[in-house]
């Protein structure tokens, strides 16, 4: 089985984001939700993605005493 080590992050494929003009696709923009995982409120990894391009917070939630930030990615 595999378990976890914290700190950790988990990722997955959300949406894709798919423009039209003219009924043609031009555009697909994968999005991401990132959970970044830590025993500890204040991860320094949390702000790194954070100053990238096309992110945003989500929210934050604690479960089993570790702390669970929520941040959108477009990528």
């Amino acid at each position: 089985s595999l378990l976890m080590k914290y700190p950790a992050i988990r990722y997955s494929l959300s949406d894709i984001d798919t423009k039209y003009a003219d009924n043609l696709s031009y555009s697909n923009r994968n999005r991401y939700e990132l959970v970044v995982i830590d025993y500890l409120p204040d991860n320094e990894v949390v702000q790194k993605i954070l100053d990238l391009p096309l992110s945003s917070f989500d929210r934050r939630y604690n479960h089993d005493g570790l702390v669970h930030d929520v941040i959108t990615l477009y990528y």
